[in-house]
């Protein structure tokens, strides 16, 4: 008859040979960083303005100069978006919502954006990299098709603001701000989607708590701690308490951003962006895995639910998946110097 040592001694072992059989994931440390890693300049430029021209499918048009060419003013805050709501205001007198009101002087239908790389955080995005980055958005549709592929030379890019709520272009504006201000963000992001095979809105949550240090400038907020004591292999490869659900509500969102956003592009004057508020909402299923559960083959699953119901069910199944074990090396060639040119500011 087995004592309780000898029933211990046999648990151990057979969690031991479990751990053993874990798969194993490896993370290129060339393009997930663990540390050295900072965010850049929050210096923005943009401007408002009304332009009549209509807007192809594909395609938008790009003024040189719209400052000139519109005869309207820039940002005077140049520290963020928050902005907007009061280069709005001048148009709208005292009609916030300016749905049904004819005004003499055109309301704003176009948001210009130009990202300065020179005052790109590290590390420095190749411009491969930072097209890598428009496609994945546009393919999510955290960017609209229209954004061009010169924007990642130019910097410059032009949104339609006709018939998008201001959480939504927010969005936009966001991702576009990432490739200057968050580029380890981006970078690690796109490699973990495109060459690791991370679901695309795991690896979007699972980055912002490990990357992003102002909550105030993204589209999720999720309380994550930002502190740069915590940044080491383990905490990457290790981490615990990944909200399951914002990836889910990222989902919903973007796959139909009106259902949870009805407001006209105006209404940012009577409130705020809302962005990161009615996102986080959406899901109420509140659950949290750890790095080792992020290649489950039931996460995707669990993510394209239009339910909280479904999301439920299908928790239970992933809960019996065996986990991976994340390991990071150096296995790629760094560039030369000679070729670090193409990493350079525009």
């Amino acid at each position: 008859m087995l004592n309780i040592k000898s029933i211990m001694k046999m648990i151990c072992m057979k969690s031991l040979r479990e751990k053993l059989r874990m798969e194993k994931v490896i993370f290129d440390s060339n393009f997930v960083p663990i540390n050295g890693f900072q965010s850049g300049c929050y210096d923005v430029y943009y401007v408002l303005y009304y332009d009549p021209k209509p807007r192809h499918k594909n395609s938008i048009y790009i003024p040189k100069d719209p400052v000139t060419e519109y005869k309207v003013s820039r940002n005077t805050n140049s520290a963020c978006f928050s902005g907007v709501k009061g280069m709005l205001m001048p148009y709208l007198n005292l009609d916030p919502y300016c749905k049904s009101v004819k005004h003499d002087v055109p309301v704003p239908n176009k948001m210009y954006y130009k990202m300065n790389f020179k005052n790109a955080g590290k590390p420095i995005l190749k411009k491969s990299e930072r097209y890598a980055w428009l496609k994945m958005c546009k393919k999510h549709s955290l960017l609209p098709n229209y954004v061009v592929p010169s924007t990642v030379v130019t910097g410059e890019v032009v949104f339609d603001m006709v018939g998008i709520p201001p959480s939504l272009l927010y969005a936009y504006l966001t991702m576009m701000r990432a490739i200057v201000e968050y580029p380890a963000f981006v970078r690690s992001t796109v490699y973990l989607v495109d060459k690791v095979g991370m679901n695309f809105y795991a690896a979007f949550v699972y980055t912002t708590k490990y990357y992003i240090t102002n909550y105030g400038h993204h589209i999720i907020a999720p309380n994550y701690s930002h502190s740069s004591i915590n940044k080491s292999e383990a905490a990457l490869t290790n981490m615990k308490s990944i909200d399951l659900d914002l990836m889910v509500s990222l989902y919903r969102f973007f796959k139909n951003p009106e259902k949870f956003d009805d407001r006209h592009i105006s209404e940012i004057c009577k409130g705020s962006w809302q962005c990161d508020s009615t996102i986080k909402d959406i899901c109420k299923v509140k659950y949290c895995i750890n790095a080792a559960d992020l290649f489950k083959p039931s996460l995707k699953k669990i993510i394209e639910t239009d339910t909280d119901k479904e999301v439920r069910k299908y928790i239970k199944d992933f809960t019996k998946e065996p986990s991976v074990r994340i390991v990071m090396k150096d296995i790629s060639v760094k560039p030369k110097k000679s070729l670090e040119g193409e990493n350079e500011s525009t």
